[in-house]
């Protein structure tokens, strides 16, 4: 996961005043995943109450917090959590690529180096499958998993898949 210790203490400034202030470590230092990634999770927590106060748009906010999970991904290239929150960010928006995203936990997945976090990004990958209304690939990737931790979820979408494709 990407850090979390090196988020801003959001709860001391307003909001728009630590959305200025992360964007200006940005603009100091744009090469520093742990900005990057900070401005991402902030819009991701805090970006409707920026959009409802009118200091952004809805298509402003969701394009800078894929563009800040993109960039600290590219930053990371190695760290598969990076990746990871990056397709994640993709459920956050108004507007989702799901081709996108689909491609992002198809990487995921052939980066995990355990059966158990494929599995997870399996999951992931299915769930991108159900929205792009995809049933058979999306029943072909939920029956590679093998976690049993993870069936319950498993079982859980391939009954909203049954539910939908009546």
């Amino acid at each position: 996961r990407p850090p979390r210790s090196t988020l801003f203490p959001y709860t001391t400034l307003f909001r728009s005043a630590a959305y200025a202030h992360i964007k200006d470590a940005i603009n100091l230092e744009p090469q520093t995943s742990a900005y990057q990634a900070q401005l991402g999770e902030f819009l991701a927590s805090y970006g409707k109450n920026l959009v409802e106060q009118n200091i952004i748009s809805q298509e402003k906010k969701d394009a800078e917090m894929l563009s800040a999970f993109k960039t600290a991904s590219e930053i990371e290239s190695a760290d598969i959590d990076f990746l990871v929150r990056y397709a994640q960010a993709f459920y956050d928006v108004q507007s989702p690529d799901l081709g996108r995203a689909q491609e992002l936990w198809q990487k995921a997945e052939s980066l995990a180096p355990l059966g158990f976090e494929k599995d997870e990004m399996r999951l992931n990958l299915a769930r991108v499958f159900i929205m792009k209304k995809d049933f058979p690939q999306a029943l072909e990737t939920l029956n590679k998993i093998n976690t049993p931790k993870y069936f319950s979820a498993r079982d859980a979408l391939k009954k909203k898949i049954e539910k939908t494709e009546k």
